[in-house]
């Protein structure tokens, strides 16, 4: 118990480093933080970002598609070293997050719906 106890904490840890990896040095940073404020993409559950509106305009389903990607490849990395699932990493990914998050930011329920923090 006190294993998966510690293998939990350093994965938490593991995402928690990856996310800050991927806002602080991101060129998408900036149009993310500015798409999110304005309620046009928010986060997933599973600590991916998708549009609020279906049917974005162009501009913002090509943030979606490069943060995604870049989230993905960080998450694989971690599951990687960690021998863990990519859904756990980005799970706990999208738990710091939104703990992190301002108040207005959208975040997905497990239903599918979207609402503000």
């Amino acid at each position: 118990m006190k294993r998966r106890l510690q293998s939990s904490w350093k994965t938490l840890m593991a995402a928690g480093l990856a996310a800050a990896m991927l806002w602080s040095a991101d060129s998408w940073a900036a149009p993310l933080d500015d798409a999110k404020a304005a309620g046009l993409i928010g986060e997933r559950p599973d600590g991916f970002v998708a549009p609020v509106q279906p049917n974005p305009p162009a501009d913002i389903a090509a943030i979606v598609r490069q943060i995604n990607a870049k989230r993905l490849a960080a998450y694989e990395k971690i599951a990687a070293e960690e021998n863990v699932s990519v859904d756990q990493v980005g799970a706990l990914a999208a738990e710091k997050i939104k703990r992190q998050a301002p108040n207005g930011e959208y975040f997905m329920s497990s239903d599918g719906s979207w609402a503000p923090k």
